[in-house]
């Protein structure tokens, strides 16, 4: 959004470049790729069109990069679906509600991690250290072995990540502001 003006360029920025649905992912290895692709990546195979380790390679490579391209065309396409909202015509509006809802889904998520993290520091936890003393002692000891929630690297980079959506969230509804 850095570069965009008006709303009509907006529009053209959030236009896919491909605007194909991608109904069904498929996990292949850790690779999110769409099962069309996929398909496709199959058939060249059969066909002989991949026919070494290196072409295989450089199509799932390919494939790969094209990742964020993939997603978004499946996501235009789901709020086209879901929500009847179509990039081309879609107003200032519905993209702050969009970003809102995004904003205070990932933020909820994150809140939800850090809750279940905060589960691995509770008394029940500390079963087993300090065998040797008193409630201090084990205290001492979990937090030598463990560590605290408050300090916790994952805990903290939750926190980072939720000011940093509030922060984005903050900027894109400024910005839309100005452009509709």
């Amino acid at each position: 959004m850095k570069n965009v003006e008006n709303s009509e360029q907006l529009r053209k920025a959030l236009k896919p470049e491909n605007e194909v649905n991608f109904d069904e992912w498929i996990d292949l290895f850790g690779m999110f790729i769409p099962k069309s692709e996929l398909t496709k990546l199959l058939e060249k195979t059969k066909n002989g069109s991949l026919n070494t380790i290196e072409s295989f390679y450089r199509a799932l490579r390919d494939a790969f990069e094209k990742y964020d391209d993939f997603a978004w065309s499946w996501t235009v396409a789901l709020l086209k679906q879901e929500l009847n909202v179509d990039v081309a015509e879609i107003s200032g509006e519905q993209l702050k509600q969009i970003i809102d809802e995004w904003k205070e889904n990932k933020q909820r998520f994150n809140n939800l991690i850090m809750s279940d993290a905060q589960k691995e520091y509770d008394v029940n936890s500390r079963i087993g250290y300090g065998i040797d003393g008193d409630e201090t002692v084990r205290d001492l000891d979990f937090e030598r072995v463990r560590g605290n929630y408050e300090t916790n690297g994952f805990v903290q980079e939750l926190k980072r990540e939720n000011t940093e959506i509030e922060k984005l969230a903050n900027e894109w509804n400024k910005k839309l502001d100005k452009i509709f």
